[in-house]
């Protein structure tokens, strides 16, 4: 029951989700107040909403492959799949009920059950996906080298988990029947029928560097047939870290065909659409914040609560950032000669120190978002002398400007300030 490699392991999940629905709905949705004025008091129109309902979140959990078990799938991958799913569905719902002339079924309820329903389906998933053991991808690593060993790390770095490497395959005789960082090599390269016969393997990661004459290519193509997954192995570590492999990714010839970098312009009008009207949102939402958190600043230190800084956007343009202060007056005298806040600087204040540990003195930044200079996600801005610097130490570091940098990012969120180049 709930194993994601087998039809009737699989039917079960989808069979208990819909049985959770109903665990939902039926007891909390107010059948019973539907007038006779507005439906037919017949069983069907009772329960319209629970059918509409049902409906509307399998169809979007297929949209978004949550019945898709054979790929690897990251936490934050499921996370935005669930999402997705989750805003898909209200919507699928609410179109549902205008065309049938429902509306009046509409209410917090419904809103209120969904959302219940959608948590359930996160933890369910993670269950699935993360914690039972024989739900989890057996890999198999053709190539025993450096890229292997940054996986194998990664993998033995996480807890929580859905895949584990089942072994490798080398090309190296001396390799052959001995453990490479603590998982075993199974065999020569050529023997890769014959592994993928005594082991039920899921994915294939391959990290060969020189594959000229190596690759079993006809087996590999039988393997691909057969459901199993093949992967790059630096494509791999990207999914597995979230992080590129900078020695082997900083190439001219992989920025010339990863894909990443085209943008169709209905994406970027989405993309500027949503940072318009989260922007404006949250900036209403958190408005008494803001004005407590100005009314300490200038109770803490003299000077302006506000301070604009130039940084670089989108095409290299100079625009103002605006930030809460959060050093004492004529630090920006000092930038030139001290580029990085270090811990417990002189120059930050009291309250300075507490914003940036919640990086509250971001948030003036909605108005940057609102105006075109930044969006939500993005690389962080830099000031124009710094960048001078990392352009002459990070190898096609300008090519960051091709999108507009964010409020947020992945490396402010998994990092702390910067206090140095490297």
């Amino acid at each position: 029951m709930f194993s994601t490699k087998t039809v009737w392991g699989a039917l079960s999940i989808v069979f208990f989700d819909l049985f959770f629905i109903c665990l939902i709905f039926v007891p909390f949705f107010p059948f019973s107040s539907v007038s006779d004025e507005h439906l037919n008091p017949s069983i069907f129109y009772r329960y319209l909403p629970l059918i509409f309902f049902a409906l509307a979140a399998m169809s979007s959990m297929i949209v978004f492959k949550l019945y898709s078990f054979m790929e690897y799938v990251s936490r934050i991958e499921l996370f935005r799949r669930i999402l997705f799913a989750f805003l898909l569905s209200l919507f699928s719902v609410v179109f549902l009920y205008y065309i049938t002339g429902c509306l009046c079924l509409i209410n917090r309820q419904i809103f209120l059950n969904s959302s219940i329903f959608f948590i359930y389906l996160f933890i369910f998933r993670y269950f699935l996906l993360f914690r039972i053991h024989g739900n989890r991808k057996q890999i198999l690593i053709i190539g025993a080298n450096d890229q292997t060993r940054r996986i194998i790390s990664a993998a033995q770095k996480r807890k929580n988990k859905n895949f584990e490497i089942a072994g490798i395959l080398s090309t190296e005789e001396n390799l052959i029947g001995k453990n490479f960082h603590g998982t075993p090599v199974l065999g020569f390269i050529n023997q890769l029928k014959k592994t993928l016969k005594s082991h039920l393997i899921d994915i294939i990661v391959i990290t060969l560097r020189d594959r000229r004459g190596k690759l079993l290519i006809r087996e590999l193509l039988e393997a691909k047939v057969k459901n199993i997954i093949i992967h790059d192995g630096l494509a791999f570590y990207e999914k597995v870290r979230y992080k590129i492999s900078i020695d082997e990714f900083l190439k001219p010839s992989w920025f010339v065909f990863e894909k990443g970098f085209f943008h169709t312009n209905t994406d970027l009008a989405i993309k500027r659409a949503i940072g318009i009207i989260v922007s404006f949102v949250l900036f209403v939402i958190f408005l008494p914040v803001l004005l407590l958190i100005a009314v300490l600043i200038k109770i803490d230190s003299p000077g302006p609560v506000l301070y604009r800084q130039e940084r670089i956007g989108l095409n290299g343009k100079i625009f103002q950032m605006i930030k809460f202060r959060s050093m004492v007056c004529g630090s920006d005298k000092e930038l030139k000669t001290s580029i990085f806040t270090v811990k417990n600087d002189s120059r930050v204040t009291r309250i300075g120190r507490i914003m940036r540990r919640l990086r509250l003195d971001e948030a003036p930044q909605f108005i940057n978002i609102f105006k075109g200079d930044m969006d939500l996600v993005g690389p962080r801005p830099e000031r124009p002398f710094i960048l001078k610097q990392l352009e002459s130490i990070v190898p096609y570091y300008d090519l960051r400007h091709s999108i507009r940098p964010g409020l947020t990012g992945w490396a402010q969120i998994n990092y702390r300030y910067g206090d140095s180049f490297e």
